[in-house]
């Protein structure tokens, strides 16, 4: 038997410590981390979406890890490459997928090949910084900032998103799809970010009784913070009321050459974090940057 919560028994506490998934859980509509009463302010700007377009829109998807770039982009002609993996070259270069005389896939990454044939790929080789620490965790943070003098604290898609796109506060201008918090990259105290987990759940963790409640709860409020958090509760609202309409309209827009309608298994952490990143795109959200992070990359 569950125990409904009326608005006379939810206290503020009770509000800020289980109200909202999002918040720790998805890391509010002002990225989560940004000091009060920054983030209740840029949520007065964040609920329209006028003048913002669909037109290049990106799409990242980060491997998370430490990947084998040797076995991923094979230099299929270098000897050293016989130094570097004496055991495995052999196999490497016999099972790839060539490019060209010089370099070759992997050869689980037909799908990336057919749309290299295409010309829909680039491949940017040397990318690293200057007096590598070959510390994981250090490269991670350059990786993150892009900053190899490791001042900077901001992420650099944060950095960009705050930089052009983000002057309305537009909520759903960046997202990080499928995450629970919000990825170093993205991170920055002047960007809007929405981190969704789960479209179809992200919202009050109680459902439209707890929203009312809480809109109730906080209605007439005075002052400054009054004010701002009765346009931070719209803004959510709306937030949540655009996502749901994406779930329930999205149809794919590719045509697949197999006629079968496109299915996203829910099991599948990658298919569905791009499911929710395609719906935003496809219903036009607003949305300009999108974050997909897919973990377990390491030697």
């Amino acid at each position: 038997m569950t125990r409904e919560v009326g608005i006379n028994q939810l206290k503020r506490r009770d509000f800020l410590k289980a109200g909202l998934v999002f918040g720790a859980g998805a890391s509010g509509l002002a990225a989560g981390y940004a000091a009060v009463p920054d983030a209740f302010a840029r949520a007065v700007y964040a609920a329209k979406k006028e003048g913002m377009t669909n037109e290049n829109i990106l799409v990242m998807i980060q491997l998370a890890g430490g990947n084998d770039g040797l076995r991923t982009l094979v230099p299929l002609a270098d000897p050293a490459l016989h130094d570097l993996r004496p055991k495995l070259a052999g196999p490497m270069v016999s099972q790839a997928l060539p490019l060209n005389s010089q370099y070759g896939l992997n050869h689980n990454l037909g799908g990336v090949k057919r749309l290299w044939d295409k010309g829909k790929v680039a491949i940017v080789q040397g990318v690293g910084y200057p007096n590598p620490t070959f510390s994981h965790f250090e490269s991670i943070r350059i990786w993150e900032t892009g900053d190899p003098t490791r001042r900077q604290v901001d992420g650099w898609l944060g950095r960009t998103l705050a930089t052009n796109y983000d002057s309305n506060g537009h909520p759903l201008t960046g997202c990080a799809c499928g995450a629970t918090d919000a990825p170093g990259a993205l991170r920055d105290l002047q960007a809007t970010l929405t981190v969704i987990q789960n479209q179809k759940t992200f919202g009050f963790t109680g459902g439209t009784e707890v929203e009312a409640a809480v809109g109730a709860l906080y209605k007439g409020t005075p002052g400054i913070y009054g004010a701002l958090f009765d346009t931070a509760i719209a803004t959510a609202t709306e937030t949540m009321a655009t996502l749901r309409t994406s779930a329930s309209t999205y149809q794919p827009m590719a045509d697949y050459t197999d006629k079968v309608r496109l299915v996203y298994s829910s099991k599948n952490q990658l298919a569905a974090a791009l499911q929710l990143a395609a719906e935003l795109i496809v219903t036009g959200t607003g949305v300009k940057l999108l974050h997909v992070t897919l973990g377990g990359f390491d030697t």
